[in-house]
């Protein structure tokens, strides 16, 4: 499901290529994983940006937003007012999740010139200059308000 989730982002994103290491590396070929592992740096890198599942889930789990539903943001209405939350920051809600604990992880994030986070509270965006969410919209990028506005939310 979140191969067919980072597919659907891809798409959205309007490019046509999608490398996903759990598919693009040959596990059985013990000498093209070595070479494969010691590119790693240089796919990231190259890549226009790195879509991130960052959640507690399995490859089963999909992209929250797209194929599974998310995690409500708090919010309170006092009569005409509606208060809301702006949800967790990035490093806290990435350090609670799977892809925080991945040996990988930092060879994905510190080359990736880009990052699209998934995960059960929002969409994040993070670049080398910035890291903004779905929850706050001013100061966005216009590639996140792009994907963002383009992405359908779960019927779920």
């Amino acid at each position: 499901m979140t191969i067919k989730d980072a597919i659907m982002t891809t798409r959205y994103l309007g490019y046509n290529y999608l490398w996903a290491d759990r598919f693009c590396i040959d596990q059985g070929n013990v000498g093209g994983v070595h070479d494969q592992f010691c590119n790693m740096s240089g796919i990231y890198r190259s890549a226009t940006c790195t879509i991130v599942t960052a959640v507690r889930g399995d490859p089963a789990y999909g992209l929250p937003r797209l194929s599974r539903a998310r995690v409500q943001q708090p919010h309170a209405k006092v009569d005409r007012i509606t208060f809301v939350s702006s949800m967790l920051p990035y490093e806290k809600i990435i350090s609670q999740t799977r892809w925080a604990g991945r040996g990988w992880t930092y060879q994905e994030e510190l080359p990736s010139r880009r990052i699209i986070a998934f995960t059960d509270h929002q969409v994040y965006w993070k670049c080398r200059s910035i890291t903004c969410c779905e929850a706050i919209y001013g100061g966005k990028p216009e590639v996140m308000q792009d994907l963002i506005s383009h992405l359908p939310e779960t019927q779920q």
